[in-house]
């Protein structure tokens, strides 16, 4: 599964463009969810990029002892652990990264 994109577009008979819209949405296998975004879509060299992630929680139970980690470049940037989500609710967090070349984000439960 994954993050999918809706479109839709209003065209005219003459198949001119009125107005055209897109909404995205994810659909997951089991309980959690985990998402990640960055404030910006373009940065310049040397600039900070700021991951935020956001951990959900569907089961009909809590969540207990997840770990959240983020590596980048083989190098531990951010780890959680003990973490408890209830049902129904999230963890969001955000961590500010130096430009790498790679950035790993794991979790486990």
């Amino acid at each position: 599964m994954g993050k999918f994109l809706l479109r839709g577009t209003l065209s005219s008979s003459t198949g001119q463009v009125i107005d055209d819209k897109e909404y995205s949405f994810y659909a997951i296998h089991g309980d959690t969810s985990l998402e990640t975004g960055l404030n910006k879509r373009i940065y310049r060299p040397d600039e900070n990029v700021t991951l935020k992630v956001k951990a959900t929680n569907f089961a009909d139970i809590s969540l207990e002892n997840a770990i959240i980690t983020i590596e980048v470049d083989g190098s531990e940037e951010y780890y959680k652990s003990g973490l408890t989500i209830p049902t129904g609710d999230n963890f969001e967090f955000q961590i500010d990264l130096q430009q790498q070349k790679e950035a790993i984000l794991s979790g486990a439960k």
